[in-house]
C-alpha cells in the first residue's frame, strides 16, 4: 500500500505544475499518468503569460518556448472576442509537459507512467482527504487508514469517467 499527501492524476501542464508546487512545499506527491510517455498525444496548443511564470516561480528553458508574444486574442464560442495584452509564450506543449514534470520529480515527486485511475472513494472524514484509489498499473497508490490527504484531478480533456 502506498500513502501520499497528494496524488496528482494526469501529467499535463496542470498536473505537472500542481505536482511541482506541492513538492516544493514538502508534500509527498505522486503523479500518475495513463500514457507511457509524457506529452503524447498532443491534444492542443498551450500559452502561458510572463506574470504566471513569475507567480509560479517558473524559469522556462528555451526549448519549450515556440514563440514570444505580446498578448493573445481569445475568441469564445459565441463569437465574443477578448484581447489580453500580457507578454507571454506560446509553448511546445509536449516539451513543456515533460519539462515541468521533470521539475516536479526533481523537487521530490514520484512519477508513475502507464497508470490509470479507475475509481476513488473517500474512506471517511474530511471532504478533500482520506481517499482510497484504485486503478491499473504496477504501483498505483492504494490507500487505507492513512490514505491520501489530497487528490488532484488534472486529467485535462479526457476525464477518468470516460476511461
Amino acid at each position: 500500500m502506498t500513502v501520499c499527501d497528494v496524488l496528482v492524476v494526469g501529467a499535463g501542464p496542470g498536473g505537472g505544475n500542481a505536482a511541482l508546487q506541492c513538492s516544493r512545499k514538502g508534500l509527498s506527491t505522486i503523479i500518475i499518468e495513463d500514457h507511457p510517455e509524457i506529452g503524447t498525444p498532443v491534444h492542443c496548443g498551450e500559452c502561458i503569460s510572463e506574470i504566471a511564470c513569475q507567480n509560479l516561480e517558473l524559469t522556462l528553458p528555451e526549448e519549450v518556448i515556440s514563440k514570444r508574444v505580446q498578448g493573445i486574442r481569445v475568441i469564445f464560442p459565441d463569437g465574443t472576442e477578448k484581447r489580453l495584452t500580457e507578454e507571454g509564450y506560446v509553448l511546445e506543449k509536449h516539451l513543456f509537459e515533460r519539462w515541468i514534470t521533470d521539475e516536479a520529480v526533481s523537487a521530490g515527486a514520484t512519477l508513475n507512467l502507464g497508470h490509470k485511475l479507475l475509481s476513488m472513494e473517500r474512506a471517511e472524514g474530511e471532504p478533500f482527504s482520506g481517499w482510497v484509489c484504485d486503478g491499473k498499473g504496477g504501483s498505483i497508490p492504494h490507500n487505507g487508514q492513512d490514505s491520501n490527504r489530497c487528490l488532484g484531478g488534472c486529467s485535462g480533456l479526457l476525464p477518468f469517467s470516460q476511461a
